[in-house]
């Protein structure tokens, strides 16, 4: 009887098969980020799917569903949580005036508001959006990235030069039109594509960089030496002796001249 040995490179050895589906899901949920941040090949994956739109004007059922089915596999917090939008306005604004000094009463006095003065801040001019920071959301900001990876340099459009900026405003904008407009995402999903602006951007990508730089450069840099702790055996502090009073002056004598 003979006996066949199996081989190594055959597809049936378990040892070089293609990993199961429960094991890649749980490879992509033990994966971290940058941060502690939890579930981050779930957060990737949904940002590709939305990076993909950049270019695309309408969207299909296949995408947006491919979108939810994305979106249901982030963390549970992550889904849950949602983009808390920091305030806009000054609470002293209405109590001080030029030079720190009190207004005085006027019945025109406009009453600051929170979210009100938000709006309407907001809504001055036609490219003066909320000046919302890029790392609010790690969705949004690994879909920046992506962006920014890719539109590396800027282009001459009749003549005219369009700097990289705008064009990863241009398509994340498209992309937020897309997503935002469309009524079964925003049924079935909690995605929140806020407005960024040129401002945001370029401090969010400086930001990143001296970030970077810098956990580079002390990554190369010698351990401190440890601290020495003090000798038990130290002599007593020296005792601080009293301060002398002040002596007044003598009483002035005044002559009295008589003539």
């Amino acid at each position: 009887m003979t006996s066949t040995i199996p081989n190594e490179d055959s597809p049936a050895n378990p040892t070089l098969m293609e990993p199961l589906d429960h094991e890649k899901s749980d490879e992509a949920d033990d994966a971290v980020g940058p941060g502690g941040i939890q579930g981050w090949a779930a957060i990737k994956n949904l940002a590709s799917s939305l990076f993909h739109l950049k270019d695309k004007s309408v969207l299909t059922g296949a995408e947006a569903n491919n979108i939810i089915s994305l979106w249901e596999k982030l963390p549970e917090g992550l889904k849950s949580s949602k983009v808390a939008y920091p305030p806009r306005y000054r609470p002293d604004s209405t109590h001080t005036g030029r030079f720190k000094q009190t207004k005085p009463p006027s019945p025109y006095t406009q009453t600051v508001t929170p979210g009100l003065v938000s709006l309407r801040r907001a809504m001055v001019g036609g490219d003066s959006g909320p000046a919302t920071a890029v790392d609010v959301s790690p969705v949004v900001e690994q879909l920046v990235s992506q962006l920014e990876k890719h539109f590396v340099s800027p282009i001459k459009v009749d003549g005219r030069s369009v700097s990289r900026w705008r064009r990863i405003l241009t398509s994340y904008r498209n992309i937020r039109e897309l997503v935002t407009m469309h009524d079964l995402i925003m049924k079935e999903t909690n995605i929140q594509l806020f407005e960024l602006n040129q401002t945001t951007l370029m401090k969010w990508w400086n930001d990143r960089q001296r970030h970077i730089e810098c956990r580079i450069l002390t990554q190369g840099l010698p351990e401190p030496p440890p601290r020495t702790a003090p000798k038990p055996d130290l002599p007593p502090a020296k005792r601080l002796l009293p301060k002398p009073q002040p002596t007044p002056p003598p009483p002035h004598q005044f002559v009295t001249i008589t003539t």
